[in-house]
């Protein structure tokens, strides 16, 4: 995933959609098993409107928020721990 992201952020190799809007940042990354799966997700996604993918994002930030364990989190979010 790391990987991807630099690829966008680098304008030489990035695609070209993107190449105006650096630096890109990951919002929300979910898993399949299989790549047909993952197409029609990205289909899906990229039909919703702002406010939903916007609410979609905040939902995944508080699941993650919520496994990361809570002494961590306050550490993250003062900027001590470059971990969470």
């Amino acid at each position: 995933m790391e990987k991807r992201i630099a690829e966008h952020n680098n304008s030489k190799r990035g695609a070209k959609y993107l190449r105006g809007k650096v630096p890109v940042k990951l919002a929300y990354a979910k898993e399949y098993r299989y790549y047909k799966n993952a197409v029609r997700a990205e289909i899906d996604i990229k039909k919703r409107t702002r406010m939903e993918k916007e609410a979609m994002i905040k939902a995944c930030r508080e699941n993650i928020d919520n496994l990361i364990p809570p002494d961590l989190l306050r550490k993250s979010k003062r900027g001590d721990d470059t971990h969470a």
